[in-house]
């Protein structure tokens, strides 16, 4: 009888103690987030463009001239990538960027970023800024291990509210939206706005497994994301040439579907194919 009760009493255990472990993973993202927040920045880019004189007459009389140019500004997060000071976001965030300013989760901590690479074709952006103490860069999960389902945080600056923690899952791999011709993004239900991007999308482990790049405006709770496994590689890239390095085959082919469609009466001898 004493054995029983002992197994009871040790299964109870065992099941109060699961319930918790569940709790702690999926009720709160607390030490997740704690771990992952110093190592994520918010960005601020300012661009000048230039101003057309005949838009605004009255500034010209009223001061004699027109600034030849206005001031805009731009919102934007990042993932510190390392202790030297490389920090990875997107190329829309700093695209035409005069001076881009970087700000850590202390606020306390402000430097300024300048640009080492860029690739249009991924959105993806790579600056270098001066260490900072205390500055924590974080680990890079595989993406390619991702599950449907799999819970992730997104960390950033929406609308310039500082460092921002969302929570939601993977709902899809390998997303096609158009935006450029390496499309295969992971998409999210966590929510992610205007100054997001360039933030990481983080799993369970506090690693980085994407970063925020774009949201559908068809509908809320659909964001899309870079896999990280792309992100390591372009980042490669982007460190030893401040470019993307892609080979190309140099040639043009025509599909052969008949002998109807060869040129001066040229024979494959019956072979149908490309045509080079």
């Amino acid at each position: 009888m004493n054995q029983v009760l002992m197994r009871i009493i040790i299964a109870a255990a065992i099941f109060s103690f699961e319930q918790t472990s569940a709790a702690r993973v999926y009720y709160s993202f607390a030490d997740i987030a704690e771990k992952a927040i110093p190592g994520v920045v918010n960005i601020r880019t300012t661009h000048y463009v230039a101003r057309d004189a005949i838009l605004d007459p009255y500034q010209f009389f009223l001061k004699g001239r027109l600034p030849s140019t206005t001031k805009n500004h731009a919102l934007g997060s990042g993932v510190v990538l390392d202790n030297t000071g490389y920090v990875i976001t997107n190329y829309h965030v700093v695209e035409g960027s005069n001076s881009i300013e970087i700000l850590f989760a202390d606020k306390k901590k402000r430097t300024k970023g300048v640009v080492v690479g860029l690739d249009r074709k991924t959105d993806l952006a790579l600056l270098k800024i001066n260490p900072q103490k205390g500055m924590l860069p974080l680990d890079f999960g595989n993406s390619d291990r991702l599950r449907v389902g799999d819970v992730v945080l997104a960390i950033g600056n929406p609308f310039g509210f500082a460092h921002t923690v969302t929570s939601g899952i993977i709902s899809a791999k390998g997303r096609v939206i158009g935006t450029g011709p390496y499309d295969r993004f992971l998409q999210t239900d966590a929510p992610i706005h205007p100054g997001n991007s360039g933030g990481p999308l983080i799993d369970m482990r506090g690693r980085v497994i994407g970063i925020n790049t774009a949201v559908s405006s068809e509908g809320s709770g659909i964001g899309f994301a870079i896999p990280s496994n792309i992100v390591l590689e372009i980042v490669s890239d982007l460190k030893k040439y401040g470019k993307v390095i892609r080979p190309w085959l140099g040639i043009v082919g025509r599909n052969i579907l008949s002998q109807d469609e060869m040129d001066d009466g040229y024979d494959p001898a019956g072979v149908y194919g490309v045509l080079v």
